[in-house]
């Protein structure tokens, strides 16, 4: 079983980082990608480790000046170390 309550000390690294285009005056897409690394000091909480990678993409909709609507989608993958 695995603790995620831990008070050994870790290292952890996220990024997220995307970019969108815009089609028209109502129409945008954005395309990005994750990713996340845990990795513990402490030998005995090394099952612990884990990194994650996250793709995902939306579709933006100007439906008014005060709404927006969006379709996201997201496909993550997590490697237990």
């Amino acid at each position: 079983m695995v603790n995620d309550r831990s008070n050994s000390e870790y290292l952890l690294f996220s990024t997220d980082n995307s970019l969108g285009y815009k089609w028209n005056a109502r129409m945008a897409t954005v395309t990005g990608f994750g990713y996340r690394n845990l990795d513990y000091d402490d030998a005995a909480d090394s099952r612990s480790d884990r990194e994650s990678l996250t793709l995902h993409h939306q579709f933006r909709y100007v439906v008014s000046q005060q709404t927006i609507s969006t379709l996201d989608y997201r496909y993550i993958t997590t490697i237990l170390n």
